[in-house]
């Protein structure tokens, strides 16, 4: 505050007149106030301790901490630890000058130092010997005046401030602030900030020792305030920057700091101090510590508090150590929680009246003026907020959710609250749903939300449920690292320089146990955390807080315990606490419709499209059971069944079956949106084949492409849509496959993936489209042997004729095919006349021809009841006694004739009445051979077992 009156008169009439009365008495207000002031101008205000630990203080001292080795806080997976050192920072014009002094001065390694910069972040910032400018142990040895420079020896000095220097070679003071100290001075060399370390007893080693014989009372009665007892603290300390070293007028305001590492050295020691926080988006606070009873511990204000698990988005809840009896240091949190690092400016005098506050929030960036926070409009008014959900744009098919999107004036944080009935916006009503977050864009800034209640459960089928969103500024969180006992309820907040609509002295708390974004549960969720005298309630009014200047959230005990371990101690040992306030926008609403899921569903069925080793013979396919070899395509009729919801962004894949080979270019959409053939190739139609994975892709319905799928809509217009592929059997298959099994996957947005159904098995709804295969039997004729006339024996045609090429589709006697023996060793014979020797030459008449018929099983399964029957051929007749028949490679055995009695092997005449199944359609003019085999192992399950043939004479007539 300035007082419009003459300095230069108050400081005359000062001399003249006692301040207290005591000489004369003081008639006028107006001379009352003059010599109040005149006093005041002797009384150096100097910035440091003081400020904490002012005239009429109650409670106890916090000693400054600087300490190399011990911090606070994780160190994994983002080291965001916070180191147990408290670096100062001062702003100084060129040629201004920086007082200083401590209780720690010539007191073994207790110095004062200076840097002018800075690296690294904060918490763990680094000060190079190159920005080291000054140290005030070196500027003692220069003067001479080792005995009073820099050493803060009283509670006097610690509060009257800096003396002035008449002489700066041998730092001779000037006596004009009563009871000042002599300060360590340093001449500022440019406009900036400064960066002041205090070094207790024990200096920078690398020491943990904050000594724990600290009396911390706040008249320093105690000479241990101004020993080596000090350790790694200081107990009074001060920083003041002048004009000159002749000035006795202080520019408050100027000290400031990220955050303050303090130590009282024991419990049962509550500190009253009050300080004042600068938020990075410009709102001025007074915080007051309100009998705060912590040991070690740390003050700092930041936006967030803590990170929950995924190390971004904020808790909003109390952080607990877990490690052992150190859970103290906070170095591992329970749910892979993390400290937020400090953002907001600590200053030590009220930047609504200290003139100095203006150069570090100046120099710092912060705004002069806050911005009120505010949810932006349309030019009709209308807020820009709305919910985009997976169905259209405020509409979301349950449990799927979608995106609150808005814009806002402002960088802060948001709070969304849906309601169940539109009527409570309670956050932490278990029916309605909250989601906050910080605000990382003014424009198209996204929140979103899974579709679930507070409660985990799925909001249920509505419309017009009411989504509020709250922008939140001057957001500021005091977290209480390793703070035991509040009995008293501190720290309290006070807004200097806006109105909060909810009240300038507003807070929340929430203590209770919760689940982290990672699933793991902190504590009880919904219950008070563990430790001794917890708050009661757990929890402050969630919308419209709590006074933070009462005892709302009082915990703990007086001096209660401090064990370091979680649970075991008062309840703030072994856990950062958080306590916060914000500035409110006011509300926005938006509509939020929650459909139920469409029904898509998908009908495979499969049909024998080739017979490519032609075992169908002249069978029509459709009544063909498929063998190895064919080619099978496969239709899918996918629709959506809802009268209601569309379904969205439609794909289909189906892993081509085990055993089979994709046909390449045979995909195909052949009813509905984008009919038409496809490419196998990614990303050029609506369909693709990955063959690496095997995997086939249709992405349906209208609007699909070449990356996403389409919509089923909800008339018969628009509602279905089907798809082809082919694939082939292979040839040979492995023992034991006896089917070809296939389902596709259907997914869409609000549904649980659908499974294909085969519609031809009604009693097994969604179930796989299964091929049976069956047995196959590859047959093979020859002529293999000619008896002359009159001939006693038969000469062989024993050479291998391979005719397969000229055969329509023949590959039963191809040497590709897996015949045991091999092919060229076992088919032996002639097909045509060429292929007969010149001996024995053409069949003549009444030359005997020898037929062989070769068999192999080489299907899927066993070829059951194999029965053969070969008419005998026109101008032709059979030789009786001649049918034989040989089963894997052994000695062909005879067949005798008689037996040709149903159901018996042997040859039937041509006045047979009935036939065997076999020997029917076909010419039996001349009678039949008729084999009865039985089963014949497929060749991939006993190659020996699998093969054979059967043998008769004709004779030319």
């Amino acid at each position: 505050m300035k007082f419009p009156i003459d300095l230069t008169r108050l400081n005359k009439f000062s001399k003249r007149k006692s301040c207290n009365g005591s000489n004369q008495q003081l008639i006028g207000s107006l001379i009352l106030l003059a010599c109040t002031f005149g006093c005041s101008i002797k009384a150096a205000q100097a910035e440091g301790s003081r400020d904490l630990y002012p005239n009429g203080a109650s409670g106890s001292r916090a000693n400054l901490e600087w300490q190399t080795v011990e911090k606070y806080g994780p160190t994994t997976p983002t080291d965001n630890s916070l180191l147990r050192r408290t670096l100062l920072q001062v702003y100084a014009n060129k040629d201004e000058y920086i007082l200083l002094g401590s209780s720690a001065v010539g007191v073994d390694s207790g110095d004062i130092l200076i840097y002018d910069a800075k690296g690294g972040r904060i918490g763990n910032e680094t000060l190079s010997s190159t920005n080291l400018k000054f140290k005030c142990s070196a500027q003692r040895t220069l003067t001479g005046n080792t005995a009073n420079q820099g050493k803060i020896t009283s509670r006097k000095q610690e509060v009257a401030g800096p003396d002035t220097i008449t002489n700066d070679i041998i730092a001779t003071p000037g006596s004009q602030v009563t009871d000042g100290y002599v300060p360590c001075y340093y001449k500022a060399p440019a406009n900036g900030i400064y960066y002041i370390v205090f070094y207790g007893p024990n200096g920078d080693a690398n020491s943990s020792s904050s000594g724990n014989n600290i009396p911390a009372d706040i008249g320093l009665t105690d000479s241990k305030n101004f020993d080596k007892n000090q350790g790694s603290t200081v107990a009074a300390w001060d920083v003041t920057v002048r004009s000159s070293l002749t000035s006795t007028t202080d520019i408050k305001g100027r000290l400031f700091a990220d955050y303050l590492a303090l130590f009282t050295g024991n419990n049962g020691r509550p500190i009253y101090s009050k300080f004042y926080v600068v938020t990075k988006d410009g709102f001025r606070y007074e915080s007051n510590l309100n009998g705060l009873d912590p040991n070690a511990f740390l003050i700092y204000g930041n936006d967030v508090g803590y990170y929950d698990s995924d190390g971004k988005s904020p808790l909003y809840h109390d952080v607990l150590g877990d490690n052992g009896n150190n859970s103290g240091s906070l170095s591992i949190l329970k749910g892979s929680t993390n400290f937020a690092l400090p953002t907001h400016t600590i200053l030590f005098n009220n930047p609504q009246s200290s003139a100095g506050a203006m150069d570090v929030i100046n120099i710092r960036g912060l705004p002069i003026s806050p911005i009120l926070p505010k949810i932006e409009t349309l030019p009709n008014g209308d807020p820009i907020f709305k919910f985009i959900g997976n169905v259209s744009n405020n509409t979301s098919v349950i449990n799927k959710g979608g995106n609150f999107i808005f814009d806002t004036n402002v960088l802060g944080s948001y709070e969304i609250i849906i309601s169940k009935d539109g009527i409570n916006f309670d956050p932490n009503k278990p029916e309605n749903r909250q989601l906050r977050g910080l605000v990382t864009t003014t424009t198209g800034q996204t929140a979103n939300w899974d579709g679930k209640d507070n409660s985990g459960n799925p909001f249920p089928v509505g419309t017009d449920y009411k989504a509020q969103i709250v922008i939140r500024n001057g957001e500021y969180h005091f977290p209480l690292i390793d703070a035991e006992n509040s009995t008293l309820g501190g720290p309290s907040f006070t807004l200097l320089n806006a109105i909060n609509s909810l009240g300038n002295k507003v807070g929340f708390y929430d203590d209770r146990g919760y689940k982290t974004l990672s699933g793991v549960n902190v504590g009880t969720p919904g219950q008070v955390l563990c430790g001794a005298n917890p708050p009661n309630p757990a929890l402050s009014d969630a919308i419209n807080g709590f006074d933070t200047t009462g005892i709302g959230r009082k915990y703990g005990s007086n001096p209660g315990s401090n064990t370091n371990t979680s649970c075991t101690g008062s309840f703030g040992d072994a856990k950062g606490l958080d306590i916060w306030t914000y500035i409110p926008s006011q509300a926005a609403f938006s509509n939020v419709n929650i459909i139920a899921p469409s029904t898509p569903t998908a009908e495979k069925t499969v049909a024998i499209v080739e017979d490519n080793d032609k075992s169908g013979g002249t069978t029509p396919l459709a009544n063909q059971t498929a063998t190895p070899g064919d080619t099978l395509e496969y239709t899918i009729i996918v629709k959506n069944t809802s009268t209601t919801t569309p379904a969205t962004t439609v794909v289909l894949t189906d892993n081509i079956p085990a055993n089979t080979t994709y046909v390449p270019g045979s995909l195909q959409i052949s009813a509905g949106e984008n009919s038409g053939a496809k490419t196998d190739t990614n990303a050029d139609d609506q369909a693709d084949y990955d063959g690496t994975a095997k995997v086939v892709k249709f992405r349906l319905g209208l609007g699909a492409n070449a990356t996403k799928g389409g919509t089923l809509g909800i008339t018969a217009a628009d509602n279905t849509t089907t798809i082809k592929f082919r694939i082939k059997i292979n040839d040979p298959i492995p023992a034991g496959v006896i089917s070809v099994s296939n389902q596709a996957i259907i997914s869409s947005d609000g549904n649980t993936d659908v499974k294909s159904n085969d519609p031809g098995t009604e009693d097994l709804p969604n179930d796989p489209t299964i091929s049976k295969l069956g047995p196959r039997l590859r047959l093979v004729k020859r002529v293999t042997g000619i008896r002359k006339k009159n001939a006693t024996t038969t000469t062989a045609i024993a050479l291998y004729n391979n005719l397969a090429d000229s055969e329509p589709g023949g590959i039963n006697d191809n040497p590709t095919v897996a015949w045991t023996p091999s092919a060229e060793t076992y088919l032996l014979g002639a097909i045509a006349t060429e292929q007969i020797p010149t001996s024995p030459g053409i069949p003549a008449p009444q030359d005997e021809i020898e037929y062989t018929i070769y068999f192999l099983s080489d299907g899927a399964m066993t070829a059951k009841d194999v029965n053969l029957c070969d008419f005998i051929p026109a101008n032709q007749t059979y030789v009786a006694g001649t049918m034989q028949m040989s089963l894997s490679g052994a000695t062909p055995s005879d067949i005798i004739d008689g037996s040709g009695i149903l159901p018996n092997s042997g040859f039937y005449p041509n006045t047979t009445t009935t036939f065997p199944t076999a020997c029917k359609e076909i010419n039996n003019n001349n009678g039949a051979v008729y084999f009865r085999v039985g089963d014949i192992i497929p060749a991939n399950i006993t190659p020996t077992s699998s093969y054979g043939f059967i043998r008769f004479r004709a004779k030319v007539n």
